[in-house]
Parts: C-alpha cells; structure tokens; sequence
C-alpha cells in the first residue's frame, strides 16, 4: 500500500518532468524555427536590398554608355550577372521561407506577395538585360535625351509598375516579416521562461506537498517501530507493536510482533529450565547438607556413645578392680570372704554387661541400625514375661504389680525379646520409683490408630513420686534423671527410657509419659496392630 503510494507519487513527478521537458523542448524549437524563419525574412529583405543596388550601379553604368561611350562592356556583363544571382538566390530563400511558414491565410498571403515580387524583378529583370545589350551609341542631345528616357523608363517600371515601389513594398514587408519572427521568438522564448518558471515551482510544491504527506504517513508508523525496537532493546518482550494497518509498515510490525512473541516464548522456557535446574540443584544442595547432617549426627552420636561408654563403663570397672583389690589387699582371708568379694565382682560384671547391652542397643536405635527379628508375635506374652519378672522386685520392694484388661491376644509383628526389654524397663521403673504399700496396674486394650487400622495400648501406671512438669519434656533424654529420681535411686544411668524408646520407634509406634508430681506416672505404649497380608 505504501509503496504503491510512494511509486505513484515519483510517478507522477517524472511524468510532469517529462511533460516540463516536453513543452519546454516544443517552446524552444518553435522559438528556433521563429529565429530561422526571421533569418530567411532578413536574408530576403537583404536581398531586395542587394538587388536595388546592383540595379543603381547598373543605371550608372548605362548612363556613362549614354553620355559618353566610355562605360567598360565587361562591367555591365558582371552586374547583369550579379543580379540574376541575387534574384536566384532570392527564389531559394522563398522556397525555403515556404517550407518554413505555417499553415495559415496570413503565411499564404505573405507568399504570395514574395512570389509576385520576385516575378516581377524577373520580368523586370530580362527586360532591363535586352535594353542595356542594345548598343548605345553617343548622339546628339536629342538622341541621348530620348536614348536616356528610354533607359529610365526601363529601370523604373515594368508592365505599368513601379518597380521602386515594388522593390520598397518588398523591403518593407520583409523588415516587418523579420520583426514578426523576432516577436514570435521573443515569445516562445518568454513561453519557455514563463513555463519553466511554472513547472519547476509547480514540481517543487509537489515534491513539498509530496513530502509533508509521506512524512505524515511515515511519523507513526516508525515512531511505533522505534518504540517496539527500543522495547525489544530494553529486553520488555511483552511489548507489541501497535501499528496494524495493511500496508508494508503493518507487516513489518506484525512480524516484529511475531518475532517478539517468540523470543517472549524463548525466555520462558528458558527461565523454566533455569528454574528446574536452580530446583535440581538447590535439591542436590538440600540432599549434601541432609547427608553432611547425617554424618555429623553420626559423627556426634558416635562421639556421644564413646563419651557414653567411657562414662558408663567406668563405674563397674572401678567396682570390679576396687574388690578385687580388697580380696587381695593384707592377711590371707576366709573361704567366705574370698567367696563374697567373687559374688560382688561377678554382680559388677553383670551389671557391667547390661550396661554394655544396652549401650550397643541405645547406638544402634540413634544409628537406624537396630536388628529386630520381626516376626507376628502376640504382646501378651513378653509382657506376661516382663511382669512376671517385675513381680519378684515388687514383692520386696511391698508393692503390689496387678496385671488387669480383657484382652487375651494382641498380635503384633515385632521383636518379641525387644518388647520384653522395653515392658520390662517400664516395670523397673515403676516398681523403683513408688512407695511400700501402693500399687502398679498394667493395661491391655486395643485401640484406633490414626490411620484408621487397629493397634494396642499397654499403659503401666504406678503410684509413685512423678515426675514434675519441668522435668518431664526431658525424661527420655540419655543420662536425664530428675532431682527426685536421683534421691530415691542413685545407682540409675538414665539410659532406660531412651533406650525404649527407640525400640518402640524401631517397631512402628510410639511412648508417652503423663505424670503427676506426688501422685505417680503414666507409662503408654502403643504398637500397630498384626495387619492382613503383612510379611510373616
């Protein structure tokens, strides 16, 4: 559309250049052929003039062959020729002028009057050569008067005319021929100024009017252009071009749209694999800090367990050394003496075992690495076991450990030997921590878990001193005892309930403490239930 717009516009302009050239071409060839029409008149006007002279020298001649004879022959022969040149040479230039003339009355009649003139100095001509060839021969006055007149009357008429008069109306009508040729030129000439003047303004005004327009149309649509590029510049993708209309500059902005649109698409997916691949590594990121926390857990719980042992081995250590020291310090002594101090050393010796046990058990728990036989298993029975062993120490201690629930079979897939442990430091604790004269229930009943599926609870409660509520968020901590515990059982570790635990996670379920300060504590222990198609 434009560009059609632009090539009608140069278009146009060449055609009214052409069209100046044209007018301007016709202007000066008429102005030239008036200059050269003007010449021939000139030419014709100097040759009447020519032969007026010619015919005046020719007059003297004769009159010197009149009066005294002396006159040369070979002059008049010259002159008669110089005429009948000149005369030729004027029928040349009227033929020429004939050519030359529009066709027009005015041109016709101008003809005309050339063609009888030049008949006339002919005429003139043939009769004025037969008198001067007669010889002339000198008279008396008389003779040469009428010899004279006879002459005259030869060069001045022809057939009744004038032939000055002839020959002035000739001059005349040439000088105003040539001066019409020159008006004629001066006017073209002033047509071709006049015209030129007019074409080159009216072509300067065109280009100008030509100019304010295409600079009109062209101000928008590039000052849209501009603004998408230095959009597209500045990195703003979501810039679009405004400019729809159906021409070429409407096409350029909806390729410029296109490409946009494109390089818009080109960023998202590029920002979305970047975003994946800041996804990927902040992943791999979180994974190495997960595995270096694990390995500085596993680091620190190493460092713990060593720091634990040397702890918690020392004291039974020290107890076997110290009495065996004694058994063998100063005089030999008795069979029970010796016997005594054996059963205290194989008593350390236990105690030193269990507490290596439950070492190994407490690091293997805190590492994931605890093995557990499991198998289905019904929890009655290794809490039928625990309790019948708790049952002794309660019996000293004046406690009475009642066993009570309707359940009669609890399946459960565990660790039989490891659920026994974790009953049995319950009880301890229980039996330990209570007064002569009270009682220690223990529950069985079956419950909801939170899934929906079937589990049990076993709860062990006893009437002993509690735990108090400062104390109690710290109580499954290693090496932890309240300040009640320590006074009422000095020998505890503080390993028993972080070490139950951990077996009870290791089994899928949880323990809760719930105590009253003075009142006694609330042991909880909930296992999932045996559920059907799980691995036996």
């Amino acid at each position: 559309m434009f560009r059609r717009r632009l090539h009608l516009a140069l278009g146009s302009l060449a055609v009214a250049a052409l069209l100046q050239g044209g007018v301007s071409w016709w202007a000066i060839r008429e102005a030239g052929q008036q200059v050269v029409r003007g010449r021939v008149a000139a030419d014709i006007q100097n040759g009447f003039l020519a032969l007026s002279a010619a015919k005046a020298r020719l007059r003297v001649w004769a009159a010197e062959a009149t009066l005294d004879g002396s006159a040369d022959p070979q002059r008049r022969v010259q002159l008669l020729q110089e005429m009948h040149r000149i005369l030729q040479d004027l029928q040349t230039l009227t033929e020429t002028a004939q050519n030359m003339l529009p066709d027009d009355a005015e041109s016709a009649a101008e003809q005309r009057a050339r063609r009888e003139t030049l008949q006339v100095l002919a005429l003139h001509l043939v009769r004025l050569k037969q008198v001067v060839d007669d010889p002339v021969e000198p008279g008396s006055a008389m003779d040469r008067r009428a010899t004279w007149h006879r002459l005259n009357q030869a060069f001045d008429t022809v057939e009744g005319r004038d032939l000055r008069a002839v020959l002035a109306q000739g001059v005349q009508r040439e000088r105003e021929a040539v001066e019409r040729k020159r008006a004629a030129a001066d006017r073209s000439l002033m047509l071709v100024q006049t015209f030129a003047t007019g074409a080159t303004l009216a072509l300067a005004l065109a280009a100008m009017l030509a100019s304010v327009a295409f600079s009109r149309g062209l101000r928008r649509p590039l000052d849209a252009l501009k603004a998408g590029a230095t959009a597209l510049e500045s990195g703003d993708l979501r810039h679009r071009v405004a400019y729809q209309h159906n021409d070429e500059f409407g096409e350029f902005a909806r390729t410029m749209n296109r490409l946009a649109e494109e390089l818009e698409r080109h960023r998202a997916r590029e920002l979305h694999a970047r975003h994946e691949l800041e996804e990927q590594v902040q992943e791999r990121t979180s994974a190495l800090q997960d595995a270096l926390q694990a390995v500085q857990r596993s680091d620190a719980r190493r460092r713990q367990l060593l720091a634990d042992v040397s702890h918690e081995l020392r004291t039974p250590a020290t107890a076997i050394r110290g009495e065996a020291e004694i058994a063998l310090r100063g005089a030999t002594k008795s069979a029970d003496d010796y016997r005594e101090a054996l059963r205290q050393i194989a008593d350390a010796a236990t105690h030193l075992g269990k507490v290596i046990d439950d070492l190994l058990t407490l690091a293997r728990v805190e590492t994931d690495n605890l093995p557990l036989r499991s198998t289905p298993v019904d929890a009655c029975r290794p809490l039928d076991e625990a309790c019948d062993q708790a049952r002794a120490a309660a019996e000293r201690r004046g406690i009475r450990l009642r066993r009570s629930g309707a359940v009669t079979s609890a399946p459960v897939l565990g660790d039989a030997s490891r659920l026994r442990q974790v009953f049995s430091i319950l009880l301890d604790n229980a039996v330990q921590y209570s007064q002569s004269g009270t009682t220690v229930d223990v529950m069985l009943h079956a419950v909801a878990l939170p899934d929906g599926h079937q589990g049990w609870e076993v709860r062990i409660q006893d009437q002993g001193i509690g735990i108090s509520p400062q104390e109690l968020p710290h109580v499954m901590s290693r090496h932890f005892r309240g300040e009640d515990a320590a006074r009422m059982a000095a020998g505890g570790l503080g390993l028993g309930l972080s070490l139950a635990q951990g077996i009870v996670r290791a089994h899928g379920g949880w323990l809760d403490l719930d105590s009253t300060p003075g009142s006694g504590t609330e042991a909880r222990v909930i296992l999932p239930g045996l559920q059907e198609g799980r691995a036996t």
